[in-house]
Order: C-alpha cells, then sequence, then structure tokens
C-alpha cells in the first residue's frame, strides 16, 4: 500500500486533491461497505467522483484512479 502511494503522490499536481484525503476517503468508503451502510458508502462514492476519482470495486479491495 506504501509503494502505491508514494507512486501515485508523484501523479498529483499541488492544485489537486492531497493523495492522503483520497485515501482517507476510499478507506472509508471501505469501512462503510463492510458496515453494510450502503448509504454512507454511496455518498463517498460520489464525492470521489465529484474530485474526479474513478473507483473500481474488485476481490482485493477498491482501487481507484485520478481522471483526466
Amino acid at each position: 500500500m506504501i509503494t502505491i502511494v508514494v507512486i501515485l503522490k508523484k501523479a498529483f499536481s499541488q492544485r489537486e486533491q492531497p493523495i492522503e484525503q483520497v485515501a482517507s476517503l476510499v478507506e472509508a468508503r471501505d469501512d462503510a461497505r463492510l458496515m453494510k451502510d450502503f448509504s454512507r458508502a454511496d455518498a463517498l462514492r460520489k464525492e470521489l467522483h465529484s474530485m474526479g476519482i474513478h473507483l473500481t470495486d474488485g476481490p482485493l479491495g477498491t482501487s481507484w484512479k485520478k481522471n483526466h
């Protein structure tokens, strides 16, 4: 996980959302999904989408990328 954060951190400019903020929101969404709080998970997905973040849920967890 740390390696991914370091690599992705290089892809973000200072004008964009800090990688730590995005990672925190993705983690909060994962936690909400585990707790079956789907309305909160959906709200977090919408918030991330408004920041230009695309989420993909898979068997190994959630991955994300910055839309261009």
